[in-house]
């Protein structure tokens, strides 16, 4: 892992909220998949101008996603 020390704080963070609720291993999973679910939107972000709403349908992607992705384009040109 890239981020040792974002690991770290997200185990405890989890064990902190938590407690005992879920086993280390459980913790350790939730972690991987927000990395993962970050890495994941990262790619889109950077990725999306190239959606366009007659293509968008060839990649895979929902309408809800699409129109998430053009509400998030739209609210950074505004901020």
């Amino acid at each position: 892992m890239l981020d040792r020390r974002g690991r770290r704080v997200a185990l405890s963070n989890l064990r902190v909220a938590f407690g005992d609720e879920f086993s280390s291993e459980r913790r350790a999973q939730i972690v991987r998949e927000s990395y993962q679910h970050f890495a994941r939107t990262m790619l889109d972000f950077f990725w999306s101008p190239r959606l366009t709403s007659q293509n968008f349908s060839r990649y895979g992607y929902a309408r809800s996603r699409l129109s998430m992705i053009v509400r998030l384009r739209r609210s950074q040109r505004t901020s």
